[in-house]
C-alpha cells in the first residue's frame, strides 16, 4: 500500500486528501478543507489534518500558489513560506513535491468528465489545441496545457500580474483610480475574487450608481466584503450598485481570458477554475463575459471558434496533483 497527500493550498483555504495508490478507485480515504486565517503556517494545516483523520501518507505533492524554486516557494497572496524538505523531515515522508497551483490546474483538465464542466461559450474545440487555463480566486491564477502524443506538456504563468487594459471610458476612469490608489493596475485587481471589492469601493466613490443602504452597512461590517456584494447582486430585489461590480468584473474577466487565449492560440479551449466564477455562475448572466471575449477587433472570428467552460469539480487541483504524483513516483 503506497499512500499520498495530496494538497491544494491557495491564499484563502487549504484543501488536503489523502489516497491509497493501490486503491484509487475507492478515492480519498480521507479529505478536509481548512481556512489559512487560522494557522500560522502549512505545517500546522498538515499536522491537524492527520491529527483529525489519524491518518499519515508515504510522501506528498503540494500544489501552491506562489513561484515554486528549489521546491520551495513563498506564497503570492498568503504570508506563508513552504519549504518542501523541512516538510519531508516533519512528517517523515519519502519524497515531496511541490507544484504551482495552474500547473496542477491543466494537469487536472484531462482527469475530468463531461458532468465536471459547464460549456459557457461554444465553438469548435481542437483536441490537439493548447488549452487555457484562467481562475479567479484570491489572485487570478492562469496557465495551459498543450497536447504532446499521448500525453501533455502542462505549465503555469503569471499573466494574472500583467497590466489591465481598459476598454471602455468607465474602465479607463477605473484604471486611473487604480493607479491613484495603488500606482499600479493588473488584470488581477478587477477580474481576482478581492476585486469584487475593490470595484464596489470605486463604483461607490463615483457616485453615480445609487447603492442599497443595508448592502453598504454590511459591506462597511466585515473584512470580506465579496459575499455580501454577490449576494446584492443575486438577490429577488437586486442592489444595482452590485449588479453594476459584478458586471464588471464578468465583463474584465472576459476581456482577460481572450487576451490568454490570442496569446495561447488557444484552439483547444478555455476553462475558467477558481473558487468565484462557481458561486455566480446559474445566478447572474454571463453576457457581458461573452461580448467582452469578442471584443478583439480582427480577432473576433478566430474567438468565435474557441469555446469557453467552467470547471465545476472542485477537486480539480487535487486531482492533477494526484496526477503530478503519480508521474513523478514511476520516474523516480
Amino acid at each position: 500500500m503506497t499512500v499520498v497527500c495530496v494538497a491544494d493550498i491557495g491564499g484563502t483555504k487549504s484543501k488536503l486528501g489523502v489516497i491509497d495508490l493501490g486503491n484509487e478507485a475507492a478515492g480519498f480515504v480521507a479529505q478536509a478543507v481548512y481556512q489559512n486565517i487560522d494557522f500560522s503556517d502549512f505545517t500546522e494545516v498538515v499536522s491537524q489534518f492527520f491529527d483529525e483523520k489519524q491518518i499519515t501518507a508515504d510522501f506528498a505533492c503540494i500544489a501552491v500558489a506562489g513561484v515554486i524554486e528549489e521546491n520551495t516557494v513563498n506564497m503570492t497572496n498568503l504570508s506563508w513560506y513552504i519549504d518542501g524538505n523541512s516538510l519531508k523531515e516533519k512528517f517523515a515522508w519519502s519524497d515531496i513535491f511541490l507544484i504551482n497551483d495552474m500547473t496542477a490546474l491543466a494537469m487536472g483538465i484531462p482527469q475530468l468528465g463531461e458532468d465536471d464542466i459547464v460549456e459557457l461559450k461554444g465553438g469548435v474545440r481542437q483536441p490537439e489545441g493548447t488549452v487555457a487555463v484562467i481562475a479567479p480566486g484570491t489572485g487570478l491564477g492562469q496557465g495551459y496545457l498543450v497536447p504532446h502524443g499521448e500525453s501533455c506538456i502542462c505549465k503555469c504563468s503569471e499573466g494574472g500580474h500583467s497590466g489591465f487594459t481598459p476598454a471602455n471610458e468607465d474602465e479607463l476612469e477605473l484604471t486611473r483610480w487604480l493607479w491613484r490608489k495603488y500606482g499600479f493596475a493588473s488584470a488581477e485587481m478587477v477580474s481576482a475574487g478581492p476585486a469584487i471589492s475593490t470595484l464596489y469601493q470605486y463604483y461607490k466613490e463615483k457616485n453615480e450608481i445609487k447603492g442599497d443602504e443595508i448592502i453598504a452597512q454590511k459591506v462597511a461590517a466585515v473584512n470580506d466584503a465579496t459575499p455580501v456584494i454577490v449576494g446584492g447582486a443575486i438577490a429577488a430585489d437586486p442592489c444595482p450598485l452590485c449588479t453594476q461590480v459584478i458586471h464588471t468584473f464578468i465583463s474584465t474577466l472576459g476581456g482577460e481570458a481572450a487576451n490568454q487565449a490570442l496569446k495561447l492560440y488557444a484552439l483547444g479551449g478555455v476553462y475558467i477554475g477558481g473558487g468565484v466564477i462557481g458561486h455566480l455562475h446559474g445566478r447572474v448572466s454571463f453576457e457581458p463575459f461573452i461580448e467582452r471575449f469578442l471584443q478583439k477587433e480582427k480577432m473576433r472570428e478566430l474567438l468565435t471558434t474557441i469555446p469557453v467552460y467552467i470547471i465545476t469539480n472542485s477537486d480539480v487541483l487535487m486531482l492533477g496533483a494526484l496526477h503530478h504524483a503519480k508521474d513523478m513516483q514511476r520516474n523516480h
